[in-house]
């Protein structure tokens, strides 16, 4: 019976509910009538109040016994304030075995809408935390006072949850959103003790929030740093504070702000410049105050990718000069390819190509050499390394392998659209001579997989053209998907180069995949060329798929075994036309569970064949299989089937289409089907059948 009130609960229907509910009472077993959380949750996801009160305000459940909610297990994200403070209302009923998390809700937090429902709820939190609400609550303030700061909320914090307030590190990111918040900050602290703070909170706080107007950066950090010397506590900052106000795009002024403080600079590394502060005048500033300050290869990225030449000469001058950091040459060279023609850009990758080739042939897993997609990247490369190899004594081989060339090829995807240009981007490519038929250990990937992993199979003629005795695929056990992908869309074409491909062992190829086809194209090429296939389950795939001709064509010029699976699984996905080819050539026959197959997805037409072939045989379905049929009919809604089974079963037509209970008895009806009918009249809202069926008291025993 709980689990018939958790249904009518989740299809919300009160009147339904209070029936079960007092019928449980006048049966004394008012325990029955204790919600759990499956019964909450259709309220809860599409955050009705009213049921939910009404849920909560109407269980006729034993005095003081709980309802069987977790509220930790509650999905709080679709939550509002008032949904909430029905919850809270009734917190005395629920369970509480774990922590619940409230905090980084949006939607709850954001309904809350004023500074007196904002007190409210901070109210409610010292209450859960009382219930174990867990590690969430700094999240739970520090979101509340982004919404809605005031001192007075504050205050009320403090006086609530006064534990939060021994470290108030985690108060920056809500204070520090402008002076006056920072100044009632310090109004609020000013008369009580006993709260630790750390400067560098605060100053990154300041530096991570991006509405300010300029001179707010500024205002903030000085009043921070005032407020620390004032107090006589040290004001500091973190290593890495001026590389993050640069990388964010701080005012200038901020910059020369944090420079008065000492840092390690050997821990100063600028990681990328913002455009708004790409000038000589940063540069120059910063090497007057740590001549030693380094730069990584993305603020080099940075000024490229800003078209900032003249300032990425200066920088990576300055880089090369003190010989101590690492330039990653892949990366500048993959950005540049990207960036519209320009002389400058040409100037630039023909000098790293020629100057840093060396850096540029190092293959790794972490190495992506994409500039070669780029035809003045490609050219200059190729003539760099014809020129490097021509003063060498030993023979020259391509630098990549074919595990480097499949990482291209999502690239091809990304970068050109239109497949008639990415063949004849893929194919200048592999005219490069760049890449040797083999594979580095461990193998990157394989070409053919990935072509075909990204549908990109225009490019599979011109790879397999290109390299015809090397393995260019997978498909053991098909652990790629390369064959499914292929046969998916129908492309046997895109299949047999894939199969026929010279440097694959066509007949251990498919064998070990053990993979069958539906395709009649590809199933008559596999068959006369005598490439091994899974025969068997490629006759049943063609019956689930309605592939008459492949039937067909296996039936009659394979001689395929066929069993009543064949029937009994097109009938399931109704597939007429292959059910009647069946009954017509074939004497296995069928099973019952095509009758319930048929039902269970509505295929009707399915089923009045079938049922004509019973009546052709004088032959019947059993009791349980009828009870299945009409139980699945009813349940999933398909009238025309249900119809089709009534034209087939005396008397009951009648009695279902007049929602007469008082009729139910005229049936000797399966107990499943009893129980299905129930739940299927609460989820239909038939008042009148819950009534009947529950008044009847059947023994309600359920799966």
């Amino acid at each position: 019976m709980r689990l018939l009130l958790t249904l009518a609960a989740r299809h919300k229907n009160r009147q339904i509910v209070k029936l079960i509910m007092d019928y449980n009472v006048n049966n004394n077993n008012p325990h029955l009538n204790l919600l759990t959380n499956e019964a909450i949750e259709t309220a809860v996801e599409s955050n009705d109040v009213d049921f939910l009160s009404f849920l909560l305000d109407n269980s006729n459940r034993p005095h003081d016994a709980k309802h069987h909610i977790i509220l930790g297990d509650i999905e709080m994200s679709n939550v509002d304030y008032q949904l909430f403070k029905v919850m809270m209302r009734h917190l005395h009923d629920f369970h509480f075995p774990q922590p619940i998390q409230l905090g980084g809700h949006k939607q709850l937090l954001e309904s809350i809408g004023s500074q007196e429902n904002a007190h409210e709820f901070i109210t409610s939190v010292g209450v859960l935390r009382d219930c174990g609400i867990g590690s969430s609550i700094p999240l739970i303030l520090k979101d509340i006072l982004n919404q809605y700061f005031s001192l007075e909320l504050l205050e009320h914090i403090h006086q609530t949850l006064p534990e939060c307030f021994s470290n108030v590190n985690w108060l920056s990111r809500p204070v520090c959103t402008s002076p006056s918040r920072y100044l009632t900050y310090l109004e609020f602290r000013r008369t009580r003790t006993g709260m630790k703070e750390n400067s560098h909170h605060f100053v990154f706080a300041i530096m991570n929030f991006s509405n300010y107007i300029d001179r707010d950066h500024l205002a903030l950090l000085q009043l921070v740093r005032d407020h620390f010397i004032d107090t006589g506590k040290k004001f500091s900052i973190w290593e890495d504070s001026i590389s993050a106000a640069i990388y964010l795009g701080c005012p200038l002024e901020v910059i020369k702000f944090l420079m008065d403080f000492k840092i390690n600079e050997l821990h100063l590394i600028i990681r990328n410049i913002h455009p708004s502060l790409q000038s000589m005048e940063l540069f120059q500033l910063l090497a007057a105050r740590y001549p030693n300050i380094s730069y990584g290869t993305d603020s080099l990225n940075s000024l490229l990718l800003s078209g900032n030449f003249e300032l990425y000469h200066h920088l990576i001058g300055h880089m090369q000069r003190l010989q101590k950091q690492t330039i990653d040459y892949n990366k500048l060279l993959n950005s540049l390819a990207n960036l519209q023609p320009h002389p400058e850009v040409t100037s630039i990758i023909t000098s790293l190509i020629h100057n840093h080739l060396s850096e540029l042939l190092v293959v790794d897993s972490d190495v992506r050499q994409h500039f070669l997609l780029n035809p003045c990247a490609r050219e200059t490369f190729i003539s760099a390394l014809k020129t490097a190899q021509s003063i060498t004594t030993t023979t020259p081989t391509p630098p990549f392998t074919l595990g480097d060339l499949s990482t291209f090829i999502f690239q091809l995807k990304i970068k050109v659209p239109l497949a008639s240009e990415r063949v004849e981007m893929f194919q200048q490519l592999l005219d490069s001579d760049l890449f040797a038929p083999w594979y580095r250990r461990p193998i990157q990937g394989y070409p053919m997989n990935d072509i075909i992993h990204h549908q990109l199979f225009e490019l599979l003629p011109v790879l397999g053209l290109k390299y015809p005795n090397a393995q260019l695929a997978y498909v053991k056990d098909d652990c790629f998907g390369t064959i499914k992908r292929v046969t998916m869309f129908g492309l046997s074409e895109s299949f047999k180069v894939l199969i026929t491909h010279p440097g694959h062992n066509r007949l251990a190829f498919l064998k070990d995949a053990n993979l069958a086809f539906e395709n009649l194209d590809i199933i008559q090429f596999l068959c006369s060329n005598n490439i091994y296939f899974n025969i068997s389950e490629s006759f049943l795939r063609a019956a689930r798929t309605g592939k008459l001709e492949t039937i067909e064509y296996l039936v009659e010029k394979q001689k395929v075994l066929v069993t009543t699976k064949a029937m009994d699984e097109a009938a399931k996905k109704g597939n007429h036309q292959v059910v009647e080819y069946l009954h017509n050539n074939r004497t296995e026959g069928y099973l019952d569970q095509a009758f319930i197959g048929a039902a269970r997805d509505g295929h009707h037409d399915v089923l009045e064949y079938l049922f004509s072939m019973l009546q052709s045989k004088q032959d019947m379905v059993s009791m349980d299989t009828w009870g299945t049929m009409t139980r699945y009919a009813m349940e999933y809604g398909h009238v025309l089937t249900l119809q089709a089974i009534i034209n087939n079963r005396t008397n009951i037509g009648t009695i279902i289409k007049h929602n007469e209970p008082s009729l139910f008895h005229l049936l000797a009806l399966p107990q499943s089907l009893v129980d299905h009918s129930l739940k299927l009249s609460i989820i239909q809202g038939h008042l009148n059948l819950v009534s009947y069926f529950l008044n009847k008291k059947y023994d309600m025993t359920f799966q």
